[in-house]
Parts: C-alpha cells; structure tokens; sequence
C-alpha cells in the first residue's frame, strides 16, 4: 500500500492544475467543480462512508504546487486519508494546514478517522475556488479554505474504484 500511496503523491506532486469548466464532462463538473462538502455527496452515494487515516504530522516542506497557493515559510501539520463508499477505495486526500490554524482549532490535530469536511463546513470555513486536475485516467480537486485570514489546502485524488466521472 505505500507504493500506492507514494504513487498517489507523486500525481498530486505533478498535476496541472486548471479552473474553468469547458474541458470537463458533465459528471467531471459535478464533482470536481461541485461546491458543497464532498464527504457528503459521497454519503448520498453509498452505504457505508469510511476514513482511513494513513498518515498525519508535522511537515516543514510542501510541493512546488502546494508552495503556489499557501506560504512556504511556515510549518504544516499534513493529512493523508483514504475514503471509502461501500468498502471501496474512493478517494486519497491530502489537506496541509498551517501550524497557526492548528492552535486555533486543535481539533484539526484530532480528527482520525473523522472526515475533515465535516468540521469545514461546521466551523463556516470559506472555500476560495476549485481547481482540477486530469492525470490519465485519474481527476483531481483542490481547494484553500479560509478562516479569520488564514487558510488550508484540500486535495482529492478520485481513484480508479469511484465511478462516477463518467
């Protein structure tokens, strides 16, 4: 599995990342470009929704890409889960946040197995835009939420075993 994992940053690590709709299909825009919580959509499709923790710590380096949309000079606690609808691997997340929002809401340093959308979209946090990315047969999503000036970044990696971009 961690040659899957490594495989999964490597692709987020090089995705070209767009915005704008025209390239995409109508299902790509409803989930990559859709602006509510993923982690409920993905409930209304499925049974049974599950987060796997796979890593979490603290991270002083970020992707080039990631350096694009959140400042290099900071110390970040990283996040790398899967999640599963039915038991079947969905999507692999990676959310960066900077240590400054983790001492405002330590909470974010708890979450496990917990999903992380949902305390988003509890605590009000203010998505800024959806970017995508199209790697092979592979679509991803990424996206800083905001609080009181300070912000995180979001990003999915739709698998192979989530059917529903086509």
């Amino acid at each position: 599995m961690l040659d899957m994992v490594k495989k999964y940053r490597t692709l987020l690590q090089s995705a070209v990342w767009q915005q704008g709709a025209t390239a995409l299909s109508s299902p790509e825009r409803d989930w990559l470009l859709g602006e509510q919580s993923l982690t409920a959509k993905l409930k209304q499709h499925c049974n049974l929704f599950q987060v796997e923790l796979l890593q979490q710590g603290w991270q002083n380096e970020l992707f080039g890409n990631e350096s694009a949309v959140l400042s290099a000079d900071e110390t970040y606690w990283l996040r790398e889960v899967f999640l599963y609808g039915d038991q079947q691997r969905w999507i692999f997340a990676r959310t960066v946040i900077p240590a400054q929002l983790c001492q405002q809401f330590p909470q974010l340093l708890a979450l496990g197995n917990k999903p992380l959308g949902e305390f988003l979209f509890e605590q009000k946090f203010a998505r800024g835009k959806l970017e995508w990315s199209k790697m092979g047969d592979l679509a991803a999503r990424r996206s800083v939420f905001t609080v009181q000036d300070s912000g995180l970044l979001v990003c999915e990696l739709f698998l192979d075993d989530f059917g529903y971009l086509s």
